[in-house]
């Protein structure tokens, strides 16, 4: 009797469980759904980055797209206005959700290509891409590697 409660009480555990990871998995589709409907945003890089060669725009982007496991081709649907914690957010709707240190694994990436450190900046929450992009072109940084 006491094995069959038990049994039940974990049924009804693992079923919310699964309900609420679905829930959180079409939130995240529908959040990166607008992302995506994006037509090319290189222009708005160009604009915003004028001197700033395209392939060194795609390689930036491409240790985004790498560090959250997007697929590369879509590297051109981020635009520079974009916030970074809007990125996260668009992935992990729902706070204190478990993630796959997306962060910390982008922080790493641009602090190894480009040498600057960047893991005080996420405490902005207003930290754009476009601003990200424009502190790996400062004056003391050296040429990235390719991603």
């Amino acid at each position: 009797m006491e094995y069959t409660l038990q049994l039940l009480i974990l049924g009804v555990l693992v079923t919310l469980l699964v309900a609420a990871m679905r829930s959180q998995s079409r939130e995240s589709n529908r959040r990166l759904a607008t992302i995506w409907a994006r037509r090319c945003t290189g222009r708005e890089w160009k604009r915003q980055f004028p001197d700033a060669p395209k392939t060194e725009i795609r390689c930036f982007l491409t240790l985004l797209t790498n560090s959250f496991g997007f697929e590369e081709a879509k590297r051109l649907h981020f635009k520079p206005c974009d916030t970074i914690i809007g990125i996260y957010q668009a992935v992990y709707p729902q706070p204190g959700w478990p993630d796959a240190l997306e962060m910390e694994t982008f922080a790493l990436r641009i602090e190894e290509s480009y040498g600057c450190k960047v893991t005080e900046a996420w405490k902005f929450p207003e930290l754009t891409l476009g601003d990200l992009f424009q502190r790996t072109r400062g004056p003391n940084l050296s040429a990235h590697t390719t991603a």
